[in-house]
C-alpha cells in the first residue's frame, strides 16, 4: 500500500508540473497514507517475528525464524511474554532488543539507518496523534529540525510562505524517503539475522501476480 500511494503521490506532482500553488486532496491523501502504512509496516515486520518466536511457528525447513537457532527464538519469545506482545516496548527498541537478542551489533542510534527509521516513526506519530497548534510553536520548529532536508519539499508549496511543518514537508519525496527509509531498516535487520521474512518473499514472487512492484517503473 505505501509503494502504491508513492506512485500516486509522484504522478500528481508530476502532472502539477509548476502551476499555481494549490492544496490537492488526494495528493495529501496519498502522502499520508504512504507514511502512515511505512511506519505500519516497520512495526508489524517485527512483531511478526517476536509473535511467531512465541508461537513456535516458522522454525522448520525454509521458516523464515530457522536461521536464528533455539537459544535465540526462546529468549525472543520470552521477551514477548513478559512484555505483553511488546505493549511496553517502542518500535526501534523491538529492533534494537532482535539484534541483541540474537547475538548481533545492535544499531549505532546516531547513524543509518535507524535515525530515518526513527523519523518515520516520528513522523507518523505526529499525524496520528495530531493536535491542532500554531505553526510556530516548539513541536512545528522540532518537526522541521529532524526533517528538513532529508528529501524534497511539496512541489505544491512551491513560492508559498507557508511554514515548512506540515505544508512543506507532506509530499512526494516525503512520501518515498519514508517508504524506502522503513524498507532499508528491515532489509539491514533481516541481513543481520540471516532471515528472509515473510515480505522480501512475497517481493520475490512478484508481488502477488504485479508484473513488478506497485509503483515501480518498467526500468527498473
Amino acid at each position: 500500500m505505501a509503494m502504491h500511494q508513492v506512485a500516486r503521490a509522484g504522478e500528481i506532482e508530476r502532472a502539477y508540473a509548476g502551476g499555481d500553488p494549490r492544496f490537492d486532496i488526494e495528493h495529501h491523501g496519498c502522502v499520508l497514507s504512504a507514511v502512515i502504512n511505512s511506519a505500519a509496516f516497520l512495526e508489524a515486520m517485527v512483531n511478526e517475528l517476536y509473535q511467531d518466536a512465541a508461537d513456535g511457528h516458522g522454525f522448520n525447513s525454509d521458516g523464515y525464524l530457522a536461521p536464528l537457532g533455539d537459544d535465540t527464538r526462546r529468549r525472543m519469545a520470552q521477551l514477548w511474554r513478559e512484555t505483553a506482545g511488546g505493549q511496553r516496548l517502542r518500535v526501534m527498541a523491538k529492533y534494537q532488543m532482535l539484534l541483541a537478542l540474537a547475538g548481533r551489533e545492535s544499531f549505532d542510534p546516531g547513524a543509518q539507518p535507524y535515525q530515518d527509521g526513527r523519523e518515520v516513526i516520528r513522523l507518523r506519530n505526529a499525524l496520528v496523534h495530531f493536535i491542532p497548534e500554531s505553526i510556530d510553536s516548539d513541536e512545528a520548529h522540532a518537526m522541521e529540525k529532524h526533517l528538513r532536508g532529508r528529501f524534497r519539499d511539496n512541489a505544491f508549496m512551491a513560492g508559498t510562505g507557508n511554514a515548512w511543518w506540515p505544508d512543506f514537508c507532506l509530499g512526494h519525496g516525503c512520501s518515498t524517503w519514508a517508504h524506502m527509509s522503513a524498507v532499508a531498516l528491515a532489509d539491514k535487520v533481516s541481513q543481520a539475522l540471516g532471515i528472509r521474512p515473510n515480505y522480501q518473499r512475497v517481493r520475490l514472487d512478484n508481488w502477488k501476480g504485479y508484473e513488478r512492484a506497485p509503483g515501480e517503473s518498467a526500468s527498473r
